[in-house]
């Protein structure tokens, strides 16, 4: 169904069409959705509450533990994974994980953890559209792995803002620009929202960032997700041991498919 214009997510020219407002759809109608558009937005999936307390975490954390992030006007750490219990809430939440755990039909298991942020007054452009996964054709919608994108910041058109494809998926090819002179690709969305806001993504469809001289800086939290069913698409994060050793069976299996460097640490430190 469209929404109305402006309605969180800004349409470029040949989009005609977009969703509404995720939370204004039934659970069915979400899981229709995502599987049609390989995409599926959440506005205010986390109260400005949750925000402010996740945010005020991460900005303890940089400062504390500096030496755990990159440096520059774009940074990003996976190791804050191990001490911000704080936004363990964020892994599974519900505003997204009923949605997910269908599409990857009911395999579906944790991979890596980040957050992002970039500077402001940065120069406006865009990064070079990519996938991050070409599709599994094994997997009933093509789906190599789930990308969760939090805005912890408010995201606009004036602001950074991360741009897609919908269900192109399966697309070989960059999408096209409308025309030589222009960065506008066919189809492109510019997905805009407030800060709380939850996109649950196909990881394989075509996307990139567009970005802006706004002063403020954008900053975002990322998850991975994947079918049990093969190799652990991610090896950065090492897992928390607070999430895996649970008495809670499906905690456990959730949290429990280890990429190759938790397994080294876990062996380590079981000896």
């Amino acid at each position: 169904r469209a929404a109305r214009a402006g309605y969180a997510v800004a349409m470029k020219p040949s989009a005609n069409k977009s969703q509404r407002r995720g939370q204004a759809m039934t659970l069915a109608e979400q899981i229709a959705f995502f599987e049609k558009n390989h995409y599926l937005l959440l506005p205010n999936a986390l109260t400005p509450t949750e925000v402010a307390g996740a945010n005020a975490a991460i900005d303890a954390h940089r400062a504390e533990h500096p030496g755990l992030w990159g440096r520059g006007n774009r940074g990003q750490s996976v190791h804050c994974f191990l001490h911000l219990q704080q936004l363990d809430f964020m892994l599974r939440h519900p505003s997204w994980y009923e949605v997910a755990r269908q599409a990857m039909d009911d395999t579906l298991v944790f991979s890596e953890f980040s957050i992002m942020f970039r500077s402001g007054y940065q120069k406006a452009g865009m990064e070079s559209w990519h996938r991050d996964f070409g599709p599994d054709d094994n997997q009933r919608l093509g789906i190599t792995a789930l990308s969760v994108i939090y805005y912890m910041t408010e995201v606009t058109m004036e602001t950074p803002r991360y741009c897609l494809v919908p269900a192109s998926n399966r697309q070989n090819e960059a999408p096209r620009k409308l025309s030589e002179d222009s960065e506008d690709r066919e189809g492109e969305l510019q997905i805009t929202g407030p800060a709380g806001s939850a996109l649950l993504v196909n990881a394989g469809i075509w996307h990139c960032g567009r970005w802006s001289a706004n002063p403020a800086e954008r900053r975002t939290v990322h998850l991975y997700l994947q079918s049990s069913r093969r190799a652990p698409v991610s090896v950065h994060n090492v897992f928390p041991k607070r999430l895996w050793d649970s008495p809670d069976a499906e905690q456990r299996r959730y949290f429990g498919h280890h990429n190759a460097l938790t397994r080294a640490v876990v062996d380590a430190y079981s000896r």
